[in-house]
């Protein structure tokens, strides 16, 4: 019935139709209550995220995700996701398996992989085949990261290494999985992956992510391990593909001003106070879809 009423609101009747309405709110039917419907009530607020006196917090990877969609961004840092899947767990403990052994060099690969096998109750809740398949593919995991990790031509300075860099109004902050010094004596990063699929060869050459990465090199966010500023490139490293040994996507070294700019302006769109729904590669995968106004999933939020 308030369907109904609402829709002739428009019509000739209109002035018939919102005084039900209105008799229905006041007997307590609160669809009828014009304070209850969707659009009508004003924003709460129209001020900006972060004020402009203050910095913006941009993740490497959250960089990236802002410039895809900034209002997937959004939702997602403030509570848009659901828990770690058991896929995000097994990439979080096959790098925490990875940095021991580059930290202990005296651990062998049947060490490490003992290790994973008595530590799965901790990773996988599965049981049976799912279980087993999981495992075995964590074990392909860890061997490819052993044979990638024995043929590396430079110099290991740090593991899981945090820095923060300030660039414009946009504190940077963040781990790498690893960084490399080259016989040259400039830095490189390598970030290890554990999805199934790799990136095109100049997708990953402008990789956000690196991009950032490179960046804090440059501005000195690495001086407690190394005290070269120079950036000798990057490195997507692939474990969790179907290929024999680890499928590699380097990154050459970045124009570091351009790179600057952009950073500059991402922060000042995320400390802002709109942000826009796009179009994009994931929107199949996108977790907030539901909240999104492009997304059929999503039209039902607005009205």
């Amino acid at each position: 019935l308030v369907a109904t009423l609402r829709e002739a609101l428009s019509a000739e009747k209109r002035i018939t139709a919102g005084s039900l309405l209105r008799r229905l709110a006041e007997e307590g039917i609160d669809v009828a209550d014009t304070d209850n419907w969707y659009g009508v009530i004003p924003l709460s607020s129209n001020g900006l995220i972060v004020p402009p006196d203050e910095l913006v917090s941009v993740s490497p990877s959250g960089g990236e995700s802002f410039t895809e969609c900034g209002l997937k961004w959004f939702l997602e840092r403030n509570g848009g996701t659901d828990g770690d899947s058991t896929a995000q767990v097994l990439g979080s403990a096959i790098h925490a398996f990875a940095a021991l052994m580059e930290t202990d060099s005296s651990l062998s690969e049947e060490a490490l992989v003992e290790l994973l096998k008595s530590s799965w109750n901790l990773i996988d809740p599965n049981t049976g085949w799912v279980r087993a398949a999981q495992l075995n593919r964590a074990l392909q995991m860890i061997r490819k990261f052993v044979k990638f990790h024995q043929i590396s031509p430079n110099s290991i300075v740090g593991v899981e290494v945090e820095f923060s860099v300030v660039v414009g109004r946009a504190r940077i902050k963040g781990t790498v999985d690893r960084l490399e010094v080259t016989a040259e004596g400039a830095l490189y990063v390598i970030d290890f992956k554990t999805g199934k699929t790799t990136p095109a060869i100049s997708d990953a050459a402008e990789n956000q992510q690196m991009q950032a990465y490179q960046l804090a090199i440059i501005e000195g966010g690495f001086a407690k391990c190394h005290p070269s500023t120079n950036s000798a490139g990057a490195e997507l490293v692939y474990l969790g593909t179907t290929s024999k040994e680890a499928t590699k996507r380097t990154q050459p070294p970045i124009d570091a001003e351009a790179i600057r700019e952009r950073v500059i302006a991402i922060a000042e769109g995320m400390g802002g106070n709109s942000f826009f729904a796009t179009i994009n590669k994931r929107c199949d995968q996108c977790q907030v879809r539901s909240s999104c106004p492009l997304q059929s999933d999503g039209q039902r939020v607005i009205g």
